[in-house]
């Protein structure tokens, strides 16, 4: 551990100044170098500054650890099969971004306004007089540069220290959010460059990039470059080319129109792709037909609950373990013909209807989880025309409803 440390925040005016500062100061010599060495440019800082300040303010008070619950919340309600609800989040980030003050300090801030480069530097002392060795070698780079070329501030406390090191790190979720508030597309992409280099590359004018955020771990070379484009602008497509190459169609990129139309004519019941493709022509009715049924006896239980107050208390209890009753039973039956079967099929034609099962089972769960929503809904008009609220009876209802929703999307 070092004996002590500083967070240095140096602003330069051309990248060429701020290669030739790590160079000259951060890794000049391998006995006295810089503990970590982050470079952003003005494009980050701006992108950071409209769409991260809640994300910046969230880390501040809660911390990872406790953060966690609600970035898997964020990415949950992502998931969601419905309409915009993989913008919801970030399009709330961003117009609520501006009620929160600006993420850096004062002197900070005014770097960032005055210069298009910026390095967060952490020098630590490990052997005596290595930190004040780091230190004399930044003032030494400074003079000898033209007067007002490079500035830097040494972050006096731990609320300094802590904005500048947040800042840094909310550059790639922020990205997200800056691209989703425009309403444009983002690529993200990173790569590392030789050590001698002194420019990094430039983009071929036929692909207009709107916006291009560079950031990187300055002292071992590795660069993320995020690209804001226009809606529209596909330059692989123009090229002739498809994405992806290798891991085919799924979570990232959506199948083509075209090689959906083939894979539902030599799939009709989209047993083998519906993960690939996001689809499920083949296994909606089945569902239903399996879930309906149970449908009528579920508003009969909940019927005579409220007919009688003294059920009630049990009354979600006994659904909840009727439906696992039910999702068992499903899955049972529908697996019933593989055994009969499974002498005279092909393992190609059992690993099949085996996914077919395992969809179905996912969407009995969500026809589940709707249903149960119903019943809350039904409860709650009940409540308000009896002119009585059991809020606990609500939530109870509403967590089951998430719960199994959640069980069928995590068993695709």
């Amino acid at each position: 551990m070092p004996q002590k440390d500083s967070v240095i925040w140096a602003s330069c005016c051309d990248f060429e100044t701020a290669q030739a500062l790590k160079r000259e100061v951060c890794i000049a010599s391998p006995d006295c170098m810089a503990k970590s060495c982050e470079y952003i440019n003005r494009e980050v800082h701006d992108a950071v500054d409209q769409a991260g300040r809640i994300l910046i303010k969230m880390i501040e008070i809660l911390g990872m650890t406790r953060l966690e619950p609600l970035w898997n919340l964020k990415l949950f309600i992502e998931s969601v099969p419905l309409p915009f609800a993989t913008i919801v989040c970030d399009k709330f980030l961003w117009w609520f971004n501006g009620i929160l003050p600006k993420p850096l300090p004062a002197k900070l801030q005014a770097l960032t306004q005055e210069f298009d480069h910026h390095m967060l530097m952490e020098f630590a002392e490990y052997t005596p007089g290595e930190l004040e060795g780091l230190m004399s070698r930044l003032r030494k780079f400074q003079d000898s540069k033209p007067e007002g070329a490079v500035k830097f501030h040494v972050c006096a406390d731990a609320h300094e220290r802590s904005r500048a090191t947040l800042f840094r790190f909310a550059v790639a979720p922020a990205f997200r959010t800056y691209c989703i508030g425009l309403g444009q597309q983002g690529l993200s992409i990173d790569y590392a460059l030789p050590k001698n280099f002194t420019q990094y590359p430039e983009l071929p004018a036929q692909y207009p990039v709107s916006r291009r955020l560079v950031y990187s771990h300055f002292g071992c070379n590795v660069y993320h470059e995020d690209y804001v484009f226009d809606n529209g602008i596909d330059a692989i497509e123009k090229v002739g080319g498809k994405l992806p190459a290798e891991h085919g169609h799924g979570t990232e990129y959506a199948a083509p129109a075209d090689m959906q139309q083939r894979w539902r004519r030599s799939d009709p019941t989209n047993t083998m792709t519906s993960v690939i493709i996001k689809e499920s022509w083949g296994a909606k009715l089945s569902c239903f037909r399996t879930v309906l049924p149970h449908a009528s006896w579920t508003m009969r239980l909940v019927t005579r609950s409220e007919a009688h107050p003294t059920r009630r208390q049990g009354t979600m209890d006994a659904f909840v373990g009727y439906s696992r009753f039910a999702f068992a039973e499903a899955r049972t039956s529908m697996r019933q013909s593989d055994v009969a079967k499974e002498s005279q099929q092909p393992y190609s034609q059992l690993v099949a209807e085996d996914r077919m099962i395992t969809i179905q089972e996912s969407q009995i769960r969500y026809a589940g989880a709707a249903i149960i929503a119903l019943v809350g809904v039904y409860k709650y008009v009940g409540m308000v025309a009896a002119g009585s609220f059991d809020y606990a009876a609500i939530a109870a209802n509403a967590a089951v409803a998430w719960g199994v929703f959640e069980s069928g999307r995590q068993s695709i």
